[in-house]
Order: C-alpha cells, then sequence, then structure tokens
C-alpha cells in the first residue's frame, strides 16, 4: 500500500513537471508567423499553455511539498507582477507583458493551496483587490491596464485563501451586480469602461469560491 502510494506520489509528480515543461515552451514558443488554416498558432498556443500551467500548478500543489512550492509560487508571482509593471515602461520588452497574465493566475493558484499564512495573505489580497480596483477608474490608460490582471489574481488567491466563505460570496455577487449595473448605466463612461473588468472578476471570484 505504502509502496503503491509512493508511486501516485511520483506519477503526479512527473506530470506536472511535464505540464509545467510545455506550458513554458509553448507560452514562450518560437512560432512568430506561424499560421495554421487561417488560425494564429501564437495565440492558440498560448491559450493552450495557460491551461496546462493552470493544472500543473494544481497537481503541483498536492505532490510536491509545501516549501518548495509556495517558494517558487512567490517567485512566479514576483516575475509576473515585473512583467505585467516593467515592460510598458521598456519598448524593446513589451512581449513579457502577453506572459504576464499566465504567471500571475498560476502562480497564485499554487501559492494560495500551498501556503499556512492564509490569515496574513487574506489581507494582502483583499488590499491589492481595492489597489487594483483604485487603478481602474485612473485616467491614465498604463495604469488603468494594470488593473484587470491585478485584480482577477488576487481574487483569486482571496477566495482560495479566506475562510469566509459566505461573506464572500455576498460580495462576488455584488461585484457581479454592480459590474452589470455599470455596463447599462447611462450617466458617466467611466462606469461603462470599468464595468466589464468589475462584472469579469465578480464571476472569477464566485465561480471559485462556490467550488471551494
Amino acid at each position: 500500500m505504502q509502496f503503491r502510494t509512493m508511486d501516485t506520489f511520483d506519477r503526479k509528480k512527473k506530470i506536472a513537471l511535464l505540464l509545467l515543461i510545455f506550458g513554458v515552451v509553448f507560452l514562450f514558443q518560437p512560432f512568430a508567423e506561424l499560421r495554421f488554416l487561417g488560425f494564429d498558432v501564437v495565440v492558440f498556443l498560448k491559450g493552450f499553455s495557460f491551461l496546462l500551467l493552470i493544472i500543473s500548478a494544481i497537481v503541483s500543489s498536492v505532490s510536491f511539498s509545501r516549501k518548495l512550492v509556495e517558494s517558487i509560487s512567490v517567485t512566479v508571482l514576483i516575475l509576473g507582477y515585473v512583467c505585467l509593471i516593467f515592460p510598458p515602461l521598456l519598448e524593446d520588452f513589451v512581449f513579457f507583458q502577453s506572459v504576464a497574465f499566465h504567471l500571475l493566475v498560476s502562480g497564485s493558484l499554487a501559492f494560495s493551496v500551498t501556503t499556512n499564512h492564509k490569515k496574513t495573505f487574506e489581507l494582502f489580497a483583499a488590499i491589492i483587490v481595492f489597489c487594483g480596483l483604485v487603478l481602474l477608474f485612473q485616467s491614465n490608460s498604463l495604469l488603468k491596464s494594470f488593473a484587470l490582471p491585478i485584480i482577477l489574481t488576487n481574487v483569486l488567491m482571496l477566495s482560495i485563501v479566506s475562510p469566509r466563505k459566505t461573506m464572500l460570496e455576498r460580495f462576488w455577487v455584488s461585484g457581479i451586480a454592480v459590474g452589470l449595473f455599470f455596463m447599462c448605466q447611462p450617466f458617466w463612461i467611466g462606469f461603462y469602461t470599468s464595468g466589464f473588468q468589475i462584472l469579469l472578476s465578480g464571476t472569477a471570484g464566485f465561480v471559485v469560491i462556490s467550488h471551494r
């Protein structure tokens, strides 16, 4: 029985590593102008890499040691924020912004599942979500572009680490309602342009926490 359990864990580790390798390769793939039957291969591979990285993060969190996954996921999160914030300021590195969301989501997922400091990071994620909402209503388009990845990443983290399931469910449902209202109201264009991001964030948070 013990050997069977060890084999299962070894198999999960191999699957996680394999998914991670393919996810990274597809994310940074070299097929710049390749098209197949009219489809953009780059877009397809990047979308597929997102799925692979998420699955790899989930499998890794249950097969590798907590400390290892936590340290790697923190590194991935930092790298994701660097890729999100700095490339728009440096024209030669704009490509890296396109991978920021993949890194942020997979890193936050793995970190949220494995961390033992859930109360600390519940507060941290809530503060960052608030900061993202502030960025969402900025007139500067560059600052506004940072908002959605930041909000979604920390909504995901907050929905996983927080023990306040009922309260968050109500909060995310309220976010969905507010997003719908913002998209339909005729009063201010700022509400309209931010409505979809709020709706998407509320929906993502509700889906995650309701299946937790």
